[in-house]
């Protein structure tokens, strides 16, 4: 499932256009396959991984620290 790839493919042409590298792995956290895709497409594309920040989530209007497993599991 792709989300929106057009933010996502700008950014790799705005880094591209500064002398960057960058690539963009489109889809859902919430696909069962989408770990291991982004994984190899760090792989494949630098050769290794360093770091990953995840900035997608879902809080039910509460902070991150409160939320119970139940909320935390929830992909809806």
């Amino acid at each position: 499932m792709i989300l929106d790839a057009d933010p996502a493919d700008q950014t790799v042409a705005d880094i591209a256009a500064m002398g960057g590298k960058a690539v963009a792995c489109h889809g859902s956290v919430t696909d069962d396959d989408f770990a291991d895709r982004f994984i190899n497409t760090a792989l494949d594309s630098f050769g290794g991984l360093d770091i990953i920040v995840n900035n997608a989530g879902y809080t039910w209007d509460n902070v991150i620290q409160k939320m119970d497993d139940k909320q935390w599991q929830c992909n809806t």
